[in-house]
């Protein structure tokens, strides 16, 4: 028995199709423990903590600015903040973690800019 795998096209339909896609595709337990829900829906923001919290292997201080960084999957965000004189990652693995800075990095240098 063949699986028939749905067609999305572009029109009218088209943005309901890609969120029922989403609502049916499941998040590795990796990218679940290195991500924050978040309603969000930017690219990247600057944020404050309002209380103390843990994502991934980072922990953030209450107080403590750090930014969100979109993930492909809607509603959740990476963390990224400037810790002990470096930049860290909530991220897993080291490839992301390199595209959620170049992200930051893009960010800051648009808020120079303007």
């Amino acid at each position: 028995m063949q699986v028939r795998q749905p067609v999305y096209r572009s029109g009218k339909n088209a943005a309901w199709q890609a969120k029922r896609a989403n609502a049916l595709r499941t998040m590795a337990p990796h990218v679940v423990q290195a991500t924050i829900l978040t309603e969000q829906d930017v690219p990247v923001i600057s944020v404050q903590a309002q209380e103390a919290f843990s994502c991934g292997t980072l922990t953030i201080a209450a107080g403590e600015g750090y930014y969100q960084v979109a993930s492909r999957f809607a509603g959740r965000a990476y963390i990224v903040v400037e810790q002990d004189g470096g930049w860290k990652t909530s991220a897993l693995d080291e490839r992301t973690a390199q595209m959620l800075l170049e992200k930051v990095r893009g960010y800051l240098a648009e808020e120079v800019a303007a």
